[in-house]
């Protein structure tokens, strides 16, 4: 029978992706093959940034660094045609999002810690998802094959040419949230999130919802237990209390606002919805089968309410999605949504959970970006020929 064929391959594949991570310096090395993973599938070009962009758009983000906590001087360094959109949107929102500005003043590396920053974040944070997965599902195949699939989607690869923004940082710590057991910790991972972009405090009720279900179970979930905070969910809402009164330091002693152009309005809906649903499925590619999954496991063994206010909480991310140009950047926020359907998948249906994330795995590699980098690289030689 096809399935049971399919669900013997993919247990195939999987056992040998548990080897993977047999060994010393296990989800280093995973972290390293996610790395190079990332960068054949982006195929980054560093030698351009400053060509990629406006002059000022890269002095404006250089004086940042020089002069953190200070407000951004967009009057005299930005064209006044370019400052209610385009790249002076970005510049508009920034002034808040300080965590990576102090980090280049303090090390002295200035722009250049937005690369160095995003590089590190996305080391740490494929070996922080394989050892979360590996320890929550006692699968070291599939730990490592969900790995390898963030690493071909958008979601993972956005890691590796983010040299202005920031998000792997954010999205790094986000993930650290889920890790560390201690509230203090959560809390601190979670205001730090928020202090690169703010995305990061919407994306973290999935942090709570990922703790609540932790605490109780998937036999035990309710709409009782999600509202009653388990110790690492109050490290959450401190987190949340932290920002809000970091976000209320800036603007009173420093005057640190963020701006509104290009925000919430009708022809960014419009955009959206133009280039729906390719947009929504770009993001985490074909791990969409394992939210599927997830989602179809929770319908069966939770009662309604709460499986209604599981699926709200996933789409909170989709939030400031809608609101902004950026949508794939944004919705990247929302990365511990395939996360968690693994975790409910897993308890309930770990045979059909291996098989979601071997197609997962195969569909990004096969079916998404490869083909593209292949043939950029056929392209790329007949110049060079």
């Amino acid at each position: 029978m096809l399935y049971e064929w399919c669900l013997s391959k993919s247990d195939a594949l999987s056992d040998r992706a548990a080897s993977w991570l047999g060994g010393p310096w296990t989800l280093a090395r995973l972290a390293l093959a996610c790395f190079a993973v990332c960068v054949f599938v982006r195929w980054p070009r560093y030698e351009r940034i400053p060509a990629a962009h406006p002059p000022w758009f890269i002095e404006v983000l250089d004086w940042q660094t020089r002069h953190p906590l200070e407000k951004l001087p967009l009057d005299t360094m930005v064209p006044a045609e370019h400052r209610g959109g385009g790249f002076g949107t970005h510049l508009d929102k920034r002034e808040p999002r300080q965590l990576l500005p102090l980090l280049g003043w303090a090390t002295g590396l200035h722009f250049k810690i937005y690369l160095v920053a995003n590089h590190v974040a996305g080391l740490a944070f494929f070996g922080l998802l394989a050892w979360l997965v590996r320890s929550r599902t006692g699968d070291a195949g599939i730990a490592a094959l969900m790995a390898l699939a963030y690493a071909l989607c958008y979601a993972g690869a956005h890691f590796f040419d983010d040299y202005y923004l920031g998000d792997g940082v954010a999205i790094a710590l986000l993930l650290a949230t889920m890790a560390v057991r201690q509230p203090m910790l959560i809390g601190l991972c979670v205001a730090l999130a928020g202090a690169a972009d703010e995305r990061a405090i919407v994306a973290s009720v999935l942090t709570y919802a990922f703790w609540q279900i932790a605490r109780v179970g998937m036999g035990q979930l309710s709409v009782a237990a999600m509202l009653r905070p388990s110790a690492q969910a109050w490290g959450v809402i401190g987190g949340w209390a932290a920002y809000l009164a970091w976000r209320a330091v800036l603007r009173g002693a420093f005057g640190l606002t963020t701006g509104d152009t290009d925000l919430a309005n009708w022809p960014i809906l419009l955009h959206h919805a133009a280039r729906f649903p390719g947009n929504l499925l770009g993001v985490f590619g074909w791990l969409g089968g394992v939210v599927a999954l997830g989602a179809a496991a929770a319908w069966a063994h939770l009662p309604r309410r709460a499986f209604w206010l599981l699926a709200t909480l996933a789409a909170v991310p989709l939030v400031p999605a809608l609101l902004v140009y950026d949508f794939e950047r944004s919705l990247a926020y929302g990365f511990a949504v395939p996360l968690i359907a693994c975790l409910i998948a897993g308890e309930r249906e770990p045979r059909l959970l291996r098989l979601a994330v071997v197609a997962g795995f195969l569909g990004n590699a096969f079916l998404s970006h490869i083909p593209d980098t292949l043939m950029r690289l056929l392209i790329q030689a007949r110049h060079w020929l």
